[in-house]
């Protein structure tokens, strides 16, 4: 019989106090399997407005979800598509895309449709846009990944030399979300539970955040962490249930690669079996294809997992500054520099960051300890250090059971030279000695 859970009061400072200022720029949020179709044309800005979409090659050769889109604006909304968009929002297809928005000025909104790139992507064209014209343009996000991308109004692009640039205006932010479980069924399945765990990687980070106030952002997050862990298991079973068993010759075409956002297979971790196909099936006909058992229960799983994203990261305030944490710190210096999707990052770095946290932050180590373990269903000792480290090992133990073990740096074509380097990225400041050498020795033990 499972234990209790028995939670510690973690609210020991007095007096207790602090401010959370909503976010302005989000209006509306949908979610559920069809929403899209539903509730897509009664969010645009005017009758007379004009789209432009965003999105990855992959998406837009090898599902039918960019064409159906199209479909459904119609010609004289649908002001057109660039689908070129790579990982980490290279600045090359970012300019490409923004130069045909700046040719037509009808187009006042646009449409991201995948994961963090095409939503940063389109955050970036619409604040040169206002650079431009002087106004945002309407930004509405259709996310395929659980990065979370679309619920900060920061976004960036990454320069020839691989280093990503970002900023943050109130503009823009994402108006309207749409959590479609039929577009996200077409992720390829070690894409989706890879930003899986960044998701984790946000809840996680919230929690011993000196700035993230307790209501809502970290009860959200703690509720999103529970979440993550027990449904991306499930969803992981499930579709490789699915992949066992093809159901038609559609998928094993739609399926025949497995592909990270940079539409290639760079970032596989396991199972080379057609994925993404399996939550292609019938996308022409969604109301048919939902009312099956078997794909309304990965529906419902997809969704709710969504949600989750959104609550790791979604309410993080309008008064909230800076970064988020290490492990965030370390994923941008690992990530656009190497090629390697923040989900991976994540993977690789954030049990490491949790047990560098548990033996030189006592702060951090208690907030884990009060808020990380109870979240998921385990039961604190009153040993704060002890507690984080057995997080920090259940979160190891998850990541393999995904199949998400990640290759050592060293087997990604990155020299030992490139230590300094990286650890430079992530840890600024002159009086940060101590930090910079725990750092250090993290990021050696990842090659």
């Amino acid at each position: 019989m499972q234990r209790p859970v028995q939670f510690i009061d973690c609210t020991d400072s007095s007096p207790l106090s602090g401010l959370w200022s909503p976010q302005s720029h989000l209006k509306h949020l949908f979610y559920g399997p069809g929403c899209v179709q539903r509730h897509l044309l009664n969010v645009l800005p005017s009758p007379k407005s004009r789209v432009f979409i965003v999105t990855g090659q992959t998406l837009a050769t090898q599902t039918p979800l960019i064409r159906q889109l199209e479909a459904l604006l119609g010609s004289d909304i649908h002001a057109g598509t660039f689908a070129s968009i790579k990982q980490h929002g290279q600045a090359a297809g970012v300019d490409e895309a923004l130069a045909q928005v700046s040719a037509d000025p009808s187009i006042d909104t646009v449409l991201s449709v995948g994961g963090g790139s095409p939503i940063d992507s389109a955050k970036v064209i619409s604040f040169r846009t206002n650079e431009q014209r002087g106004h945002f343009l309407t930004h509405i996000a259709i996310p395929t990944t659980l990065s979370a991308a679309e619920c900060t109004p920061g976004g960036g692009f990454t320069r020839k030399d691989g280093v990503k640039v970002g900023f943050m205006a109130d503009g823009m932010g994402v108006s309207a979300v749409f959590y479609d479980a039929l577009f996200t069924r077409c992720t390829p399945r070690t894409l989706l539970l890879a930003s899986g765990v960044r998701a984790i990687d946000h809840a996680v980070e919230t929690v011993y955040h000196p700035q993230a106030s307790l209501m809502p952002w970290k009860a959200t997050a703690c509720w999103a962490l529970g979440v993550l862990f027990k449904f991306l298991p499930l969803v992981a079973a499930k579709l490789d249930s699915d992949m066992a068993q093809p159901s038609s010759e559609a998928a094993t075409r739609l399926g025949d690669e497995n592909e990270n956002e940079n539409g290639n297979d760079r970032g596989r971790a396991g199972n080379a079996k057609p994925e993404s196909a399996m939550r292609a099936i019938n996308l022409a006909a969604p109301d048919a294809d939902s009312s099956s058992s078997s794909s309304s229960s990965l529906d419902d799983m997809l969704t709710v997992l969504m949600l989750a994203a959104y609550a790791s990261s979604g309410l993080r305030g309008a008064n909230f500054g800076g970064g988020m944490g290490l492990s965030h710190a370390l994923g941008h210096a690992l990530g656009s520099p190497y090629g390697i999707s923040h989900g991976e990052t994540s993977c690789l770095t954030l049990a490491a960051v949790i047990r560098l946290k548990a033996k030189h932050s006592a702060e951090a180590a208690s907030q884990i300890s009060c808020f990380l373990l109870p979240a998921i269903r385990q039961t604190p000792t009153g040993d704060a250090v002890r507690d984080a480290l057995e997080f920090a090992r259940l979160l190891d133990q998850l990541v393999e059971q995904l199949g998400l073990k990640q290759r050592p740096l060293s087997e990604r074509g990155i020299g030992m030279d490139q230590v300094p380097v990286i650890v430079g990225r992530a840890v600024k400041g002159p009086d940060e000695k101590e930090l910079r050498h725990a750092v250090t020795e993290l990021v050696e033990a990842l090659f």
